[in-house]
């Protein structure tokens, strides 16, 4: 037995429902069929207003506005203040207090720049009680007429130790702040754009491994470009020579030159590979040529002779 018209509709909206019942009367043959076509339809459309109704609410919740840094640290030095507030009124009841500026910052943890602005706030209100004092506005005096001269000059006296200690805990609390540590490079990553002249067919030479560069104390290279030179590059202190990008760091530069080779590169060549500590440190006097003050860079013409650990 077919459902009555009714039933169909047990479980749609009732604004559907309505929308239904308005419809004039179809055949028989053919009213059940178009009646459930047509809350098909009408339920697709309730489903989609729906969901549509749901964006709203999450794109209303996502694009809250955002509180800055700034605002963030406004309204935490606006509590502290509060309360150091409460401190100076309770000061001034008998003009007594045994609170310690220094120990409440500590205590809080309050950070460096927050400090500063807490002495930089109250800096203003010594002024004006140093003013009051010295009487040099009358409408300041006539504010501040409720102050004995005792204990005016206790309120002065409570109010710079608010701001000394607020000044010395930012001074003190920036100084013990860790510095981010530089990321410490491997070998790989200091020689990678490191360009040099692999070997040469006339001098007969070939470039030791520029890793070997980074901690050495000497290193001797042979320019093999239109001028021929000879060159030592001798570290600055124990921490050694050092590599960036394509040039040579750390090196003493009164103490490192470069020559030109001369007529014999050969048997220059021949001592700066074979020579002890002494004949390397002799060598360049050897030679005729004028010193010349290395530049440090490195190129695809410089062979890398010999480096000294």
């Amino acid at each position: 037995m077919a459902k009555s018209h009714n039933d169909d509709l047990l479980e749609i909206p009732a604004f559907l429902k309505r929308k239904i019942s308005r419809k004039k009367s179809i055949p028989t043959s053919n009213a059940e069929l178009l009646n459930k076509q047509e809350i098909v339809w009408n339920l697709e459309d309730w489903k989609k207003q729906e969901k549509e109704k749901a964006k709203v609410v999450e794109i209303k919740t996502v694009t809250a506005p955002k509180i800055s840094i700034q605002q963030r640290i406004a309204e935490q030095v606006g509590e502290y203040i509060a309360q150091v507030e409460n401190e100076l009124d309770v000061f001034q009841q008998k003009y007594k207090s045994k609170f310690d500026m220094y120990k409440w910052l500590l205590k809080n943890n309050v950070k460096s720049p927050q400090a500063s602005m807490i002495a930089e706030y109250y800096v203003p209100v010594l002024n004006e009680l140093n003013e009051v004092k010295a009487k040099t506005d009358q409408q300041l005096n006539e504010a501040y007429d409720y102050l004995t001269m005792g204990n005016l000059d206790k309120m002065i006296e409570f109010v710079q130790m608010i701001v000394d200690d607020a000044t010395r805990w930012s001074a003190n609390t920036k100084k013990t702040t860790k510095t981010r540590k530089k990321r410490k490079r491997s070998v790989e990553q200091i020689i990678k754009h490191f360009k040099f002249k692999a070997n040469d067919t006339s001098f007969k030479v070939q470039s030791v491994d520029p890793a070997s560069i980074v901690g050495a104390k000497e290193l001797w290279v042979l320019h093999t470009g239109f001028v021929k030179k000879i060159g030592v590059y001798r570290a600055i202190d124990r921490g050694g020579l050092n590599i960036d990008r394509s040039s040579i760091k750390n090196y003493d530069i009164a103490n490192s030159t470069e020559k030109r080779i001369g007529r014999n590169p050969e048997e220059t060549i021949s001592k700066v590979l074979e020579g002890g500590k002494v004949t390397l440190r002799k060598l360049t006097n050897t030679l005729k040529a004028k010193d010349e003050e290395p530049t440090g860079r490195i190129n695809k013409n410089t062979i890398l002779l010999r480096v000294i650990k």
